[in-house]
């Protein structure tokens, strides 16, 4: 893969492999706003034959959604495809062109900003109703807010309470399954 320019997304700096594996598990988000900030908009990542790489400008990032057959997914979203089919994530080619024209509408900037106020609105509604003092599970508050938002934006349905929680934890079930079967196959590379 390169970049624009013709380089090698490989000859880029990056940091090695042991950094990259111990401080994305102790805090994703600061590993990644210190990757950005130490090495650039695209930084590589090569984990044993494994390369991932991170991209923090949003053009690029433009670019790698709207131009698909120029990026080539890797065999790790054949397992992605166990969880959620051929869908719009997962899928290439003609397919993949077919499946963002029929979802382009929820993409419009119409409809992007009617998106801001129902993530506001969401967003104010978790806060109220957390109590000085309470402990918190952020991960799992998280959790429901996206998936209330994912919900509500895309499939215009209120999900709420038991509804919510039953939904979070089938996600998450899955998400475990994916990093462990990940895992697991990685080994065997």
């Amino acid at each position: 893969m390169t970049s624009n320019q013709g380089q090698s997304i490989l000859s880029l700096s990056g940091p090695d492999a042991a950094t990259a594996i111990k401080e994305y598990g102790q805090d994703p988000l600061a590993f990644m706003t210190g990757c950005a900030r130490e090495y650039g908009e695209i930084v590589p990542i090569q984990i044993e034959d494994d390369v991932f790489c991170l991209i923090t400008n949003p053009e690029h990032i433009t670019q790698v959604l709207k131009d698909r057959q120029l990026f080539v997914k890797g065999q790790d979203v054949e397992l992605l495809k166990t969880i959620l089919g051929n869908s719009l994530l997962t899928s290439e080619g003609s397919f993949w062109q077919r499946q963002r024209r029929l979802a382009q509408s929820i993409f419009h900037q119409r409809r992007i900003n009617g998106y801001r106020e129902i993530m506001v609105e969401y967003t104010q509604q978790m806060l109220e109703n957390w109590k000085a003092g309470d402990s918190i599970d952020v991960q799992q508050e998280m959790m429901h807010l996206t998936l209330n938002i994912v919900m509500k934006t895309i499939f215009n349905q209120d999900i709420a309470g038991g509804d919510a929680g039953n939904v979070a934890q089938a996600v998450e079930e899955a998400m475990n399954w994916f990093v462990q079967k990940s895992k697991a196959d990685s080994s065997k590379r």
